[in-house]
């Protein structure tokens, strides 16, 4: 998302990047170059809807 950056700064605020991971949200990675999570940091399942 944004190399070599450990955190954002952006609108007063500061995130970090520590534990960033990116969402399937349709189809399938057929790539692999970004970490696809599969929850949330609280555990709550991120359910990938299945292309038509």
């Amino acid at each position: 998302m944004y190399p070599d950056t450990d955190h954002i700064e952006e609108y007063g605020g500061s995130i970090s990047l520590d534990k960033w991971g990116a969402v399937l949200a349709r189809g399938r990675d057929d790539y692999g170059h970004n970490e696809i999570v599969t929850e949330t940091l609280r555990g709550t399942p991120v359910h990938t809807v299945a292309a038509r």
